[in-house]
């Protein structure tokens, strides 16, 4: 049988070769897997055989960043068009994967291989040499890259002599899962050893998820990789124009950022219970008119006893004992009402968080929590974080340091690496809500300084932890 063939042939040898110069990307950090799959053949037209099934599985490993080697042994039968005889095959390869292109949801890859293949045909028995290459993709990991799903498109060549044109050449299609044989644990540090993100800015936002991919190096960003516009009371006017970068959230605002005042006597509408005095007209401080040093509204709105033009507290919530002012008793001047103040006997010169308790110099964030193996905050964080970010927002003078920590399972710089990023999203959330950026420094300490032994289960969860410490007196 004398075939040429010559445009398979180049379809070979580009496919197996131009496409490894494309690019340069790692695949993943799992050292032996296997792949299970089936394989679907579509035969030279020289073997006059129908498209036929078969089966394949496959043992596989990292042979550096971006290149995998795998062993693969396959069977099919491939039944004859013309007569009830069949071709029945066997054969193994060695074969080389190029990852050369990341995709939010898969990667893509080449492959070049050979091996040998045997044909049973009636009675009789052909060894020969294989060849193939093609292309293909693999998703990314589920379920903590414990399984993979990928296909790929590959040309066989299978020869009595590479040099001469006596050859068949099939196309087969596989599709295959892929199985590390070294599970991972659980702990979401070593889980964090997932396909790294290309992350242009340096932001800590993977390109495919930053929708602002060339943010100035240093800047603090949003959960979409976007520069954060400094907003501290959240009234949509940025600090740097706000006249009033303290209004209480939810309070209608000018252009300005302070507080609207429509007939403009002085009180904020929010506060005004006469909000359409005329021009000049005198006005107390409840914003309605004052005759003869009167005033004309002496209203107690929130019943505390004390007179609305005469209340600096004029919504005291109802039965709460208050001072001579309408305000709400607060014994260790702290901030924090005594009503709500845990430890009402702090001295003037605490920093107290929003329970009226001096805030430790290291305190562990309690209940901080992230999705297994990312930076991504679960929801049941955002309460502990609220609150911090109140309490910060008290003291614009106060640096903090947001440190993050791992257990001692997984690579070392792996679980450095994932540390900064936790803390960095804490840092990040924290801005969102008020807090200035330049008194927030980030550091993953990984493993360091554990809080618990890492011989249980139990310890290896609390030393999985972000803590805050006060730098400055």
């Amino acid at each position: 049988m004398e075939k040429r063939g010559g445009l398979k042939w180049i379809i070979f040898l580009v496919v197996g070769f131009c496409v490894f110069t494309e690019g340069n990307v790692r695949a993943t950090n799992i050292d032996w897997y296997i792949t299970p799959g089936v394989s679907f053949i579509i035969p030279d037209a020289d073997r006059r055989a129908s498209i036929s099934p078969g089966f394949q599985i496959g043992l596989g490993m990292p042979a550096s960043k971006s290149i995998h080697l795998e062993f693969t042994a396959a069977a099919n039968t491939l039944p004859q068009e013309i007569n009830p005889l069949e071709f029945k095959q066997r054969g193994w390869s060695l074969d080389g994967l190029y990852f050369f292109r990341n995709r939010p949801n898969y990667l893509a890859y080449g492959v070049f291989g050979g091996g040998a293949l045997q044909t049973n045909f009636s009675s009789e028995k052909r060894y020969r040499s294989v060849f193939n290459a093609g292309i293909g993709a693999i998703s990314h990991g589920f379920f903590g890259d414990r399984l993979r799903v990928r296909t790929d498109l590959r040309y066989r060549v299978d020869e009595s002599n590479l040099l001469k044109q006596d050859r068949f050449g099939d196309w087969v299609i596989n599709v295959a899962l892929s199985i590390p044989l070294k599970s991972k644990t659980v702990s979401d540090e070593k889980e964090s050893q997932h396909v790294p993100m290309q992350d242009r800015d340096g932001d800590g936002i993977p390109d495919s998820r930053d929708t602002c991919p060339s943010t100035a190096q240093g800047t603090a960003v949003d959960e979409k990789g976007c520069t954060i516009v400094q907003d501290s009371d959240g009234d949509r006017v940025p600090d740097d124009s706000d006249a009033c970068p303290s209004t209480p959230r939810g309070v209608p605002v000018n252009e300005s950022g302070c507080e609207r005042d429509t007939d403009n006597d002085g009180v904020p509408d929010g506060e005004d219970l006469c909000s359409h005095t005329e021009m000049d007209t005198p006005v107390d401080r409840t914003g309605c008119p004052v005759n003869a040093g009167q005033s004309v509204h002496a209203e107690d709105r929130d019943g505390d006893g004390i007179a609305n033009n005469t209340d600096t507290c004029p919504d005291t919530p109802a039965g709460a004992v208050v001072n001579a002012n309408g305000c709400e008793l607060d014994q260790d001047s702290d901030g924090i009402v005594d009503r709500l103040d845990q430890c009402p006997k702090s001295s003037k010169e605490d920093k107290v968080d929003m329970a009226g308790c001096k805030m430790a110099k290291v305190t562990v964030l309690k209940g901080v929590g992230f999705d297994a193996g990312s930076d991504r905050l679960l929801k049941e964080s955002l309460p502990t974080l609220d609150s911090m970010a109140q309490a910060l927002r008290r003291y614009p003078e106060m640096v903090v340091e947001i440190a993050g920590y791992s257990d001692n399972s997984g690579r070392d710089e792996a679980n450095k690496v994932l540390s900064k990023k936790r803390a960095d999203a804490v840092a990040r959330y924290l801005i969102i809500k008020g807090v200035l950026s330049a008194n927030l420094i980030t550091k993953g300490y990984g493993k360091e300084n554990p809080i618990a032994s890492n011989k249980t289960a139990e310890g290896r969860a609390l030393n999985r932890r972000v803590e805050l410490h006060i730098l400055t007196p």
